[in-house]
């Protein structure tokens, strides 16, 4: 938007104002009376209650469901300036969160809506950053962002990719879905190696799941571990070794057995189990589908420990929800029939529609049909560099659960 050009004026319909004055950064098209300007020659916005109050400024894009995203509660331009404060706000929490380890190189730098920039999640894996859009407008000026960013961290390689989940939804094409490196030299079969957690992993930022590394569960990882003394552990949904290699190294588990589908993640675990000077004999892993390995190790009669389960997201939408708590519940009583008497389920939903106490319910439902009894030790959460942001619920998604069984 240059100088001379006005925003939209976009009104809301009567008795729809008050999440946004609360700072709720999504509205969506229902929620809209009327439009007043050019949406084709002009994507920024200012918002107005039904009564004419001026509430904030966004970015409008008339192809998404999801019509504005807000990003400032003060009558002034989306310029430049702006973006650089808040992503330099982003940075400065980051520097004052404490490390598991001094060398520890890789975190979430921006976290959407939890940041106020809705539509940007910028993952920085040791010496790439990793930009995520979500929102087709911001991506637009990705230019100015992605400029800001390597201003603040010379040196590190820039990679920019889409949402595959809501491309479509915000009008991006193909193209702009897949990994492209935007600056630095980075090559796309290049191994980086980060550190995170106090542990070295191999990640995947041209091809690997999210932006290439699961950065939010390392606080739970050591939560978890605390509870692997001496124990067989079992790590399902195991992508590239997290739990396991954690509670191997830090809680000093008896033998570990990762599990997943992917057979390209099953090679990454073994080269992270490997980078970090863990046996081969005592920490393994399988690629297999999850419901049969259990099928297989119940068979077996084969007991752990420890069994930690962090499924891919089971609802991305509301239609969702039911299905995917039946599927949970499910989960569950199947991994708790491994667990030997006394041992820990350590349990995840990362489907942020999924309500905590409605996952608490599928879970109390998994006990009910196992005929044992799930104590809560400990519940968690995100970690403070996903920091969620009570104005905008949905920016919680990650929940679990550390369960005695009995």
């Amino acid at each position: 938007m240059t100088e001379a050009q006005e925003p939209l004026k976009v009104t809301l319909k009567p008795r729809r104002s008050r999440p946004f004055f609360a700072r709720h950064p999504w509205v969506f098209a229902d929620s809209i009376a009327k439009v007043e300007g050019d949406p084709t020659r002009q994507d920024e916005a200012a918002l107005y209650s039904h009564e004419g109050a001026f509430i904030a400024r966004g970015l409008f894009n008339p192809k998404s469901k999801l019509r504005l995203r807000l990003y400032r509660w003060d009558d002034a331009p989306l310029d430049d300036a702006f973006w650089a404060g808040r992503i330099d706000q982003s940075i400065d929490l980051r520097q004052r969160l404490p490390k598991f380890a001094t060398d520890d190189d890789s975190c979430r730098l921006v976290f959407g809506e939890a940041d106020g920039i809705s539509g940007l999640i910028v993952d920085k894996l040791g010496p790439v950053l990793a930009c995520q859009w979500t929102s087709a407008k911001l991506f637009e000026r990705r230019d100015a962002i992605e400029r800001i960013l390597t201003e603040r961290f010379p040196g590190c390689s820039v990679i920019s990719l889409g949402d595959a989940s809501t491309a479509e939804k915000e009008g991006f094409g193909e193209d702009q879905v897949l990994p492209v490196l935007r600056s630095g030299e980075l090559k796309p079969d290049e191994p980086v190696i980060i550190r995170h957690s106090g542990l070295k992993f191999q990640v995947q930022p041209f091809g690997g799941q999210k932006t290439g590394f699961f950065l939010d569960q390392g606080v739970n990882r050591h939560r978890v571990a605390a509870y692997a003394a001496n124990a067989d552990v079992l790590d399902l949904f195991c992508y590239s070794g997290g739990f396991g290699l954690a509670a191997a190294k830090f809680g000093q588990a008896k033998t570990v057995l990762g599990v997943d589908s992917s057979k390209a993640a099953i090679a990454l675990a073994e080269k992270n189990r490997d980078i970090n000077g863990l046996s081969s004999e005592s920490v393994t892993f399988e690629a297999q589908d999850v419901a049969k390995a259990l099928k297989r190790l119940k068979a077996d009669d084969r007991r752990f420990g420890l069994v930690v389960c962090d499924p891919p997201k089971y609802a991305r939408d509301r239609s969702g929800i039911d299905e995917a708590l039946t599927a949970y519940q499910r989960l569950n009583e199947n991994a708790a029939s491994v667990v030997a008497p006394g041992g820990i389920l350590a349990t995840f939903t990362c489907s942020g529609i999924v309500a905590a106490e409605d996952f608490d319910r599928a879970l109390a439902g998994s006990a009910e049909r196992c005929g044992r009894t799930f104590r809560v030790l400990e519940r968690l959460g995100q970690p403070p560099d996903h920091p969620v942001n009570l104005a905008c619920p949905e920016s919680r998604y990650l929940y679990g659960l550390i369960l005695r069984i009995e």
